[in-house]
């Protein structure tokens, strides 16, 4: 008799032993899931934001694009074509005027001038155009003051 009792003692040890693993993995399982499904909330909210972002510039780019329709919808495509030749011409020649001009590889060295000068221009169009470039003219002027913060090292 005391032989079988502890033979059943040992077998619920055991059960008890293994019960306690068990536990244990199931209690590290559940954090891995929580801590997937935390992943997953920050993932979502950074796509909403993202999603946010785009069709904020999707709808300014929509309002350009009609602005620019009101603005040229008559208008011959030689004429913009004109324009657009001239704008980068006058750019070259303020970058010929105010800086070192390499015309084999445009490899302006400028002055803060030059930079300024392109700045304006790039305002002046916006405005003749009547198109709110907002965040692309300020794109296209960092670009401009990174390259010359390169040219100048």
């Amino acid at each position: 008799m005391a032989s079988s009792q502890r033979d059943a003692y040992t077998y619920e040890s055991q059960n008890d032993q293994r019960l306690d693993e068990l536990h244990s993995k199931i209690r590290t399982l559940r954090g891995v899931t929580t801590d997937i499904h935390d992943d997953v909330e920050r993932q979502n909210l950074m796509l909403d934001d993202t999603s946010n972002s785009f069709t904020a510039f999707a709808s300014s780019l929509s309002q350009s694009t009609r602005n620019f329709t009101r603005a040229f919808g008559g208008t011959k495509t030689w004429r913009i074509m004109l324009y657009v030749c001239g704008v980068l011409n006058g750019i070259r020649l303020q970058l010929a005027c105010y800086g070192s001009y390499n015309t084999t590889f445009f490899t302006p060295y400028s002055s803060h001038a030059a930079l300024h000068l392109v700045e304006l221009t790039l305002t002046y169009l916006s405005s003749v155009l009547r198109i709110q470039l907002g965040d692309l003219h300020n794109l296209i002027v960092n670009i401009i003051h990174i390259y010359w913060r390169k040219l100048s090292y």
